[in-house]
């Protein structure tokens, strides 16, 4: 999913998968009946050439709420732990900010 368009070679994209997953670093979305998640997580920089095709539009309201969301994830200051471990020193909090 293309967030951001730099120039007419440089995007900000969302890779999306078909596994269903959820949490807080996957997006939902739904299209022709079947579902998706944006992987929030994997904001990545790329060439426009890399692009093939066009395969949907979202629509602007998703596409608002997933902006809203990658917002939120960047501008926390702790990164949550979803492994399955504890981290009891740190509160739940990641070490990889530390």
């Amino acid at each position: 999913m293309i967030l951001k368009k730099f120039n007419k070679d440089m995007l900000w994209i969302l890779p999306m998968t078909s596994q269903n997953r959820s949490n807080e670093f996957y997006h939902q979305v739904e299209y022709q009946n079947q579902k998706y998640a944006v992987i929030l997580s994997q904001l990545r920089l790329i060439s426009s050439k890399r692009l093939l095709r066009k395969i949907r539009t979202i629509s602007k309201g998703e596409f608002k709420e997933i902006k809203e969301k990658i917002k939120s994830f960047l501008q926390k200051k702790t990164i949550p732990d979803v492994r399955r471990r504890r981290n009891r020193g740190l509160g739940g909090l990641s070490p990889l900010l530390f």
